[in-house]
């Protein structure tokens, strides 16, 4: 991806590391993705997943979590 759109990677980037408040409209719109797979690693992420009404959290267990992305 970074080689291909240095511009989409970074904001791939920023999303993943938490630097984007309620993450998912930019997910949905952006990337066109109806669910978020992440490791339990990216605790920034979480946290700014877990304060978007945009995100619900459908699965998780001792390693990654999954958000389903909602319309609005």
């Amino acid at each position: 991806m970074e080689l291909e759109d240095e511009a989409f990677f970074d904001r791939w980037v920023d999303i993943t590391r938490g630097r984007v408040a309620q993450p998912g409209a930019a997910i949905r719109d952006e990337f066109g993705a109806a669910y978020v797979f992440s490791d339990l690693n990216h605790e920034d992420f979480m946290a700014e997943a877990e304060d978007d009404p945009l995100l619900q959290e459908v699965y998780r267990d001792e390693y990654a979590v999954v958000y389903r992305v909602g319309d609005r």
